[in-house]
């Protein structure tokens, strides 16, 4: 037998091999809701039909509807994905920094402003003086633990008492401050903790990350003024800048009345929910032709491409070093929360997911910082699966996680 053959016959049973474990993935190490032949918006279509007096309306409708029964304002958080996907705060947060302005992380200040519907119910949300999630009554004694991050630190979509800090400070004797802002990663976080951790100091600061998407936002957060928070000295001067911030979130609520609520309002009723018919053989041997159920299972997260970069772990460490090198400098304990993705308990077994905590975890270890992993006491409460989030689907915890979150912390206290 020539060369030629062999080549032929041992790739032949290369094939074989890999498409034999392609199949083999497929048809028992399934996902549980099977996104081959459906999708994430049907799904919740699906989850809200169920669901009697779900508020079914669109944010901005809802908005500018309950803006007549209730004095509330809209939300700024300086989110670059969400900014990015609006030519108006776009260009006018371009004019801000081009002017060399303070550029805020969340507004409005001192007022209300209204919640998502996620779980069915949108809820008013009190704004504090410094324009984060809370009651202006946490700063009338000392700050025993601050929480920062995205939208799990935020407590999307619940209102301020049923959030991780409102949890623990209507359980417990611990005095807690919520600092997280949705939809950030996190030069954004460290951003927060260098304007205003420092004026706080409390005894213990915990950082929520989320594997879903925390080191994907930070890949725009990098091209942004955000990196300058790695700089040593380097601050805005917000907490001491009351009035220049006032100044912006009045010019973004000008602009939000002017002409991003009727814009807005406009595209969410000329849009069209897609009807998703699959055919549902041709979708299953399309993704075994490509070999995604293996690459689901094996492949780990870096390999991944985001917008052709890939995931940036060493912009993420420096971001966590300097985050626990401020702390420390006040004497307190910087912790970093590890927050599994729906996901991650929607595939009955994943490499991927191993992969990428392993890696956060190597990089916490290698500098000393604690981590907590959630997916670990999720686990041991038997809630590591789709019934933590609402709906069943992608998005946020239900009540009873963020329970278990705020638990964890207090353990941790």
């Amino acid at each position: 037998m020539n060369l030629f053959k062999k080549t032929l016959i041992i790739f032949f049973y290369i094939l074989l091999i890999i498409y034999s474990l392609e199949i083999f993935t497929n048809f028992f190490i399934k996902e549980k809701k099977n996104l081959t032949v459906t999708n994430i918006d049907k799904l919740k279509i699906e989850a809200i039909n169920k669901i009697p007096n779900f508020d079914k309306r669109k944010d901005f409708q809802a908005f500018n509807e309950e803006k007549k029964n209730h004095d509330i304002y809209p939300s700024f958080r300086l989110s670059i994905d969400t900014i990015n996907k609006n030519t108006y705060l776009k260009n006018f947060l371009k004019e801000k920094i081009f002017k060399k302005k303070k550029i805020p992380f969340r507004g409005p200040i001192n007022k209300m402003s209204l919640g998502s519907n996620e779980e069915g119910l949108r809820e008013i949300i009190y704004n504090d003086k410094y324009g984060f999630k809370n009651y202006n009554k946490v700063y009338q004694k000392d700050i025993d633990l601050m929480i920062i991050g995205d939208s799990f630190a935020e407590g999307v979509p619940f209102g301020n008492n049923y959030d991780v800090s409102g949890i623990i400070n209507l359980n417990s004797n611990f005095n807690s401050i919520n600092y997280g802002v949705s939809g950030t990663g996190p030069l954004h976080s460290l951003g927060v903790l260098t304007e205003y951790g420092k004026y706080f100091k409390p005894r213990n600061v915990f950082y929520f990350f989320y594997e879903g998407n925390d080191l994907r936002d930070l890949i725009l957060e990098k091209n942004t003024f955000l990196k300058s928070y790695l700089e040593d000295n380097f601050s805005q001067n917000l907490f001491n800048s009351e009035l220049e911030i006032k100044f912006f979130l009045n010019d973004f609520e000008e602009l939000f009345f002017e002409y991003i609520l009727d814009e807005m309002i406009k595209k969410e009723n000329n849009s069209v929910i897609v009807k998703i018919n699959k055919n549902s053989f041709i979708e299953i041997f399309k993704d075994i032709i490509e070999l995604q159920n293996l690459k689901r299972v094996l492949i780990p997260k870096d390999a991944y491409l985001y917008k052709n970069k890939k995931l940036d772990y060493d912009t993420f460490e420096k971001s966590i070093i300097k985050m626990n090198q401020i702390v420390d400098n006040w004497g307190g304990k910087f912790h970093l929360v590890y927050l599994p993705s729906w996901s991650r308990y929607n595939n009955n077994l994943s490499f991927t997911h191993k992969f990428f905590k392993n890696k956060i975890k190597k990089i916490t270890k290698r500098n000393n910082i604690d981590m907590i992993d959630m997916d670990y006491f999720f686990k041991k409460k038997k809630l590591d699966n789709a019934n933590l989030f609402n709906l069943g689907i992608y998005g946020h915890y239900t009540q009873e996680g963020y329970k278990i979150l705020a638990d964890k912390i207090l353990d941790n206290m």
